[in-house]
């Protein structure tokens, strides 16, 4: 979805997104808007499943050379067998019940040429796998599972919309706006300008 869903702790801005908005550009943006101490955001969101993270680089070594920005490529997949003795199981409220779950927490470089740190969750719950992230290195995992777990009531925004009031149901068009010619040629100017 396209319209964030936030909620303020301590005096910051959590913003949970769709996985669509872990990106480069939307990391940048976010950096660029807290450089400017207006307003202090961070990210909840979740990661697609075959994101590739990064460890630390090792200490740089004296001698010549460019030191370097990223270690070892971590699959985060891999997370859920390499590292299955680190989860902890905990109950946490999401989605309005109080559910079992499995989850781990580990903070990893992330973004081609960018290479910011990230805190990447992966949860098992009722048979499926997820990865979160988030932006913010001092907010609780479980947290992080509960923040994300709001994400849902903007699908049911979207579905009662729908259903209960016919919301996107119209094409909004004027008769006095020119019809649309999928077929032109691109030499050709569009009607709308």
């Amino acid at each position: 979805s396209i319209i964030p869903d936030f909620e303020t702790i301590n005096n910051l801005i959590y913003v949970i997104l769709d996985r669509y908005f872990l990106s480069v550009p939307a990391l940048k943006r976010l950096q660029e808007l807290t450089s400017e101490e207006t307003v202090h955001m961070e990210i909840v969101t979740k990661a697609k499943c075959n994101c590739t993270a990064f460890e630390k680089p090792a200490p740089r070594k004296s001698g010549r050379g460019r030191p370097p920005k990223k270690g070892k490529a971590v699959r985060l997949k891999d997370l859920f067998l390499s590292h299955k003795e680190y989860f902890r199981e905990a109950k946490v409220t999401v989605y309005g019940k109080e559910e079992k779950l499995r989850y781990y927490s580990i903070d990893l470089l992330w973004g081609q040429k960018l290479y910011q740190e990230l805190r990447f969750v992966p949860v098992e719950y009722h048979g499926t796998q997820s990865i979160l992230a988030g932006t913010s290195l001092e907010l609780n995992p479980l947290s992080m599972i509960r923040l994300y777990s709001f994400r849902f009531q903007i699908e049911c925004t979207f579905r009662e919309s729908k259903q209960q009031t016919g919301a996107f149901c119209y094409h909004f068009w004027s008769k006095h706006m020119p019809r649309l010619n999928y077929y032109r040629k691109k030499t050709e100017p569009s009607p709308l300008e």
